[in-house]
């Protein structure tokens, strides 16, 4: 059935397959989207259009940009697909974003060990809140608007503010930050987060022009041929040395009660369903079970 729909797909836009299509993004958000130390763009949701790139076969051109800027070129016509922003409801009236989501990003009130706990957000008043530009402001305004925050244009500004104690709190997503300590040789100890400063989760789409529903179907068409599993192979290529960290949201001694841990201690053996075809996430090979699902277990 996806061949099929592959090959309909390809004689229906075989007339403009030569035609260069321009996917702008706003750079310094690694590992999301960036330019890398060779000048090349990089990052999940690049990945996400590489490969949508090479199921239908349409050539493709990567412009950054700041963030701006990357919304008014899409707006102008000088761009044809944003590669990746958030639906509001003030943006779906100047751009049509495509039916699947690229990516899921969680982002968090992040802190520094050494203020008091954070047990809720209203602990947050007291400090100025570094936010990157954007949605950011919009979540801020509708949900913390007595708050103080300071908006930068380049999240990489932002957690290097944040991480040299210029500002003791930062809105930032999850893989961002993450990925910025870990890469400049901070320790990710010294900063902490839990459920209690989680701020969103919102969903990264590709976006065009208003109205421009023709490239919207040819974006969606293509989506369709990248599976579920592709996308989250992509995203743990890019996040699997954060996994430890990612953990530390849900794992605490009080996880499980005192009757349940004593259930655990006594039990020999537990049984548990295993996909045997499940790569990279777990597979049987030479009867071992393999992949990240048995590395957790």
């Amino acid at each position: 059935m996806k061949l099929f729909l592959f090959l309909i797909f390809i004689l229906l836009g075989s007339i403009n397959a030569s035609e260069t299509i321009k996917i702008i993004y706003n750079g310094n958000t690694p590992p999301i989207k960036f330019t890398d130390k060779n000048q090349k763009p990089n990052g999940i949701l690049i990945d996400i259009w590489k490969l949508w790139s090479e199921r239908t076969g349409n050539k493709i051109e990567f412009i950054e940009t700041n963030w701006d800027k990357s919304l008014k070129m899409v707006i102008n016509g000088d761009a044809d697909i944003h590669a990746g922003i958030y639906f509001t409801k003030e943006r779906d009236n100047i751009f049509d974003f495509s039916k699947k989501a690229l990516y899921k990003n969680k982002n968090y009130f992040f802190y520094n060990k050494k203020i008091a706990t954070i047990s809720n957000k209203n602990d947050l008043k007291p400090f100025v809140v570094g936010i990157s530009n954007g949605y950011p402001n919009i979540f801020m305004k509708n949900n913390f608007n007595d708050i103080y925050t300071k908006t930068y244009n380049d999240s990489n500004k932002l957690n290097q503010d944040f991480v040299d104690g210029k500002i003791n709190v930062s809105l930032s997503s999850m893989p961002i930050f993450t990925y910025f300590v870990q890469n400049n040789g901070y320790k990710i100890d010294d900063f902490i987060y839990s459920e209690n400063s989680f701020g969103y989760e919102k969903e990264y789409f590709g976006a065009v022009k208003d109205g421009n529903l023709k490239l919207l179907q040819k974006i969606n068409s293509g989506l369709e041929l990248i599976t579920q599993s592709e996308l989250q192979a992509i995203e743990y290529k890019w996040t699997k040395g954060l996994k430890d960290n990612y953990l530390k949201e849900t794992t605490t001694s009080d996880t499980l009660s005192v009757k349940e841990k004593e259930y655990i201690k006594n039990k020999k053996v537990i049984n548990m369903c295993v996909d045997p075809s499940w790569e990279p996430f777990e597979a049987i090979k030479d009867g071992k079970h393999t992949g990240l699902v048995a590395d957790y277990l």
